[in-house]
């Protein structure tokens, strides 16, 4: 046995690993970048339809609302599950999207400690500055 909430809770988990996979793939294939899909998915939570969008010339709008969305749509039992779905893709979504950013850093960080620590390395020790 299993309590109803955590049923549900696993759920929807499960559907946004599956909605990932698809993302990823799309991404893969060269038909949809992250931002320009999380993009989508804030208009979407704003209240934007298939109707404010061009899919001829923005491949991701054309993957969440003929792909995505019908997913959501055919699981949720509210509109409130549906947002909650959309603003937990949007974070996985965003979360991918940025590890580029955050990768560049890193190694930034790595190969090239003088520049951003002013130090030989980030472990080095240094005095703390007066305020």
């Amino acid at each position: 046995m299993i309590e109803a909430w955590s049923l549900r809770s696993l759920q929807r988990q499960k559907l946004l690993e599956e909605l990932m996979h698809d993302v990823y793939e799309a991404e893969e294939k060269g038909s949809c970048k992250l931002l320009w899909l999380a993009q989508v998915i804030i208009r979407c939570l704003e209240g934007a339809g298939p109707e404010n969008f061009d899919f001829i010339a923005n491949i991701p709008a054309q993957l969440f609302f003929e792909h995505i969305l019908p997913k959501i749509k055919s699981f949720v039992r509210a509109n409130e599950e549906s947002d909650f779905l959309l603003a937990e893709l949007l974070k996985e979504v965003l979360g991918s999207a940025l590890v580029p950013v955050y990768s560049a850093l890193s190694s930034l960080e790595i190969h090239n400690s003088q520049l951003i620590f002013h130090a030989e390395s980030a472990m080095t020790e240094v005095e703390m500055p007066e305020e």
